[in-house]
């Protein structure tokens, strides 16, 4: 099996959702669509970073954030332009309340869309991290973006929150004392508070499931409700064959 030369936590938390999809993405890097709500995500995280980039919204002004997201939006996934424009004003309304409540905020960022390496339990990690900001104490914070429904409580959103952190220390000596997911569709900011110990387990998953990735060599697929949703699920034989015995007992 060849190893991946840092795995990302999309790249672990795919493997532990289905092995199979895994083969598929990352293996033999078969064609998969991009899907509307993920080119959403992608435009609001350009544009949140060009804003940071200019000086942030004291120098861009809402108007010219809206015009840098304009200017970077991805238009991939959209069943047609009368589904992509409402998606656009919705994007535009998520990015002038952001910036209204949280556009001047209470830390300095000293990382914007930072992308980092390090090692854990020797296996290499890579992680492109939204938002690091000094606060006023002098302690860091990170904080995630979410454009859908990912929520804090989610296993693989605190395992890439854990894998950021450990990147974070090794990049900066230090653990940021504040973690937190900024959900933009609804504009809340909710804390992601774990032990210790409870962010070194989530590590722990993460590099026994890369090591996994590394001794695997069937890929066996995890079939369930899930699969409806996969790109690749015309593709997988172990699907077809269970939707043909689900078929057979109706």
């Amino acid at each position: 099996m060849v190893k991946a030369y840092a795995y990302s936590p999309s790249r672990l938390a795919t493997y532990q959702g289905c092995p199979r999809q895994y083969y598929y993405r990352y293996v033999i890097k078969a064609p998969s669509k991009r899907h509307a709500a993920q080119s959403v995500g992608i435009s609001l995280h350009g544009a949140l970073e060009a804003v940071q980039q200019a000086g942030g919204v004291v120098e861009t002004g809402v108007e010219g954030a809206i015009a840098l997201l304009a200017s970077r939006w991805e238009s991939d996934g959209f069943a047609d332009k009368r589904e992509e424009e409402a998606a656009r004003v919705q994007a535009e309304a998520m990015l002038a309340a952001y910036l209204a409540r949280h556009g001047v905020g209470e830390g300095t960022p000293i990382m914007i869309e930072k992308k980092l390496t390090g090692r854990y339990a020797d296996v290499p990690l890579l992680g492109i991290v939204d938002r690091v900001d000094r606060l006023p104490d002098g302690t860091l914070e990170l904080i995630d973006y979410k454009s859908g429904r990912a929520a804090a409580h989610e296993p693989a959103v605190q395992q890439q929150l854990a894998i950021y952190r450990f990147l974070i220390k090794e990049q900066l000596g230090e653990y940021p004392a504040r973690v937190a997911i900024h959900h933009l569709a609804a504009n809340t900011r909710v804390a992601v508070d774990l032990a210790p110990g409870d962010w070194s387990g989530l590590l722990e998953r993460a590099a026994q499931s890369a090591q996994s990735i590394e001794r695997d060599e069937d890929f066996d697929p995890r079939i369930g409700s899930w699969c409806q949703r996969c790109d690749y699920n015309r593709r997988c034989i172990p699907f077809q064959r269970a939707q043909i015995e689900s078929a057979d007992q109706v």
